[in-house]
């Protein structure tokens, strides 16, 4: 009752007792009308009017992004859709109706901009608390819900993610700027399972990380149920215009402009070997059968291949990876033309063949015949060679073959081939999407890793790898594979530069023959490798 600072006792002391009792209710009386103003001027919920990027999409979705510059809205529009969220229909029968995560870099960014900022939360609700208990921070609804409020700022962070329980939405707050973003994401998403819709909310500005990048990409495919909404600055006509002015003056037509300003998704991946604008500036054509590219006059030049491979990077089934199948040609003009991507899951019986099957019939369109089919060798070698003899049996040809071991790890591997890149000397004919995709979001990891020779070490590694990193997917490297990356890479080395780079050619060069009394692979080598390869026999 210290509205107006007050206290009934220091004004009755003395007084009789009805007369004090009487002037105890009025003071108490005055102390709720002051509190009755003070609610009147609270935001009020009703009053909130958004505008077209703030109103949360009709339909069945599963993710609803707002994605756009400084000041656009974006914190208000996701702290408006969670408080009627949890205000709305029950997901959860007991005490606590809704059960959710709000997210955000750090702890404290979710505390300060989420819930009590000028657009956060308590804007919308000013019932709602902040309790931490027992080391863990809660919103608190009036009717019980709570959102468990996390930042991702460290490994120990995603780990909490892991243990935050199930629940039925999830809002992330500046999504791109959470350094443990791909973990974060990954548990947040497989816990939110519970009610009717399970619904994910995130607000950023937008900044290219592998996740965003992704999660751009799949809101254009249909049925994806990805919703993103894009607005710019000038899309908040509240922002006051001296404001608006001082920006653009200070940053139009920068880099930093188009992300900060104008909410652009830009094409590069901090920390990726490739580009967008490195594929398209060197992309050929192909027309009526004919490939061809733009010279360095600018004129038109047909391009001659001389030699097609497929080249194979092999998955055997046990991590879900995609096989990476990428055909390559070499040009009488000493440039690389990357012509297909076939990559794709599939068990080792089925990417033989289909290996196979490209030698024989080459690529549809344009290319006729290929040369050669490589794969790796790294730690799965005879088996890529009798997945190979079993192919070529299968459709009665004869397959020339040849293993590359990959002898370093996978960044000093690419970095030559990305040096190609950067000399034009490297062509994409039409469209890859899957594989330019993971060209331009891979991140390699920062050390020069050599490959294990073993199965479990590999496993023992990633492991290691998995728990280092915990998902901080700019920091540390992807920690997915780049099958379609490794193809290309073995592909365009063996075309164009030295194979010792990426191994030497041994006993697996030659040719696999598909019917019985083939040719003997050690025939078909060069004679200073037929000499090698006696001794290596001598020696056993």
């Amino acid at each position: 009752m210290g509205g107006r600072g007050v206290r009934p006792g220091d004004v009755t002391a003395g007084f009789p007792t009805d007369v004090a009792s009487a002037l105890a209710r009025f003071y108490e009386i005055t102390d709720l009308a002051a509190q009755r103003i003070a609610l009147s001027e609270r935001p009020d919920p009703d009053a909130w009017q958004p505008y077209p990027h703030q109103i949360p999409p009709e339909g069945d979705w599963r993710v609803w992004g707002i994605m756009g510059g400084r000041g656009a809205g974006k914190t208000d529009a996701a702290s408006a859709w969670i408080n009627d969220h949890m205000v709305g229909p029950p997901c959860v029968r007991g005490l606590h109706p809704h059960r959710a995560i709000i997210a955000g870099p750090t702890l404290g960014d979710v505390i300060e901009s989420s819930i009590e900022g000028p657009s956060g939360v308590k804007a919308h609700n000013q019932d709602v608390e902040v309790k931490t208990t027992r080391g863990r921070t809660f919103a608190l609804w009036p009717n019980g819900s709570r959102a468990r409020l996390l930042g991702g700022s460290s490994p120990a962070d995603v780990a909490r993610f892991r243990a935050a329980g199930n629940t039925c939405a999830c809002v992330f707050e500046e999504l791109a700027a959470i350094r443990y973003l791909l973990g974060v994401w990954e548990h947040a998403d497989l816990g939110c399972r519970l009610g009717p819709k399970r619904q994910i909310v995130f607000a950023t500005t937008p900044r290219v990380r592998p996740l965003v990048v992704r999660l751009d990409r799949e809101a254009k495919l249909d049925d994806s149920g990805i919703v993103l909404a894009r607005a710019t600055m000038y899309d908040n006509p509240s922002l006051p215009d001296a404001w608006k002015a001082g920006i653009e003056k200070r940053y139009a037509g920068t880099r930093l402009g188009r992300q900060e300003v104008h909410g652009e998704l830009l094409d590069d991946v901090v920390g990726a070997l490739w580009n967008l604008g490195m594929i398209e500036e060197d992309r050929a054509v192909l027309d009526t059968g004919t490939i061809s590219r733009l010279d360095e006059k600018g004129g038109v030049r047909p391009v001659k291949l001389l030699r097609v491979v497929v080249s194979v990077d092999p998955s055997w089934g046990t991590m879900g990876d995609e096989v990476g199948i990428v055909v390559v040609g070499a040009g009488s003009d000493g440039h690389a033309y990357v012509l297909a991507d076939l990559s794709r899951r599939a068990r080792p019986a089925e990417w033989g063949r289909l290996a196979g099957e490209t030698y024989r019939d080459g690529v549809p369109g344009f290319v006729h015949r290929l040369d050669r089919v490589l794969g790796e060798k790294n730690r799965q070698g005879e088996q890529v060679r009798l997945v190979m003899e079993t192919a070529a049996a299968e459709l009665g040809i004869t397959i020339p073959f040849t293993l590359v071991n990959s002898s370093v790890g996978k960044r000093m591997r690419a970095e030559p081939v990305v040096a190609l890149y950067e000399q034009h000397r490297v062509h994409h004919v039409g469209v890859l999407p899957g594989l330019e995709d993971q060209m331009t979001t891979w991140i390699p990891p920062d050390s020069s890793e050599a490959e294990s020779e073993t199965a479990s070490e590999v496993q023992l590694a990633s492991q290691l790898d998995a728990e280092r990193n915990a998902g901080n997917d700019e920091e540390q490297g992807s920690s997915w594979s780049p099958d379609r990356i490794d193809a290309l890479v073995a592909g365009i080395t063996w075309l164009l530069l030295d194979q010792s780079t990426i191994g030497a050619v041994e006993l697996a060069q030659g040719r696999i023959p598909g019917v019985r009394g083939g040719i003997d692979p050690v025939a078909t080598l060069p004679p200073h490798l037929r000499r090698a390869t006696a001794g290596a026999m001598r020696r056993g």
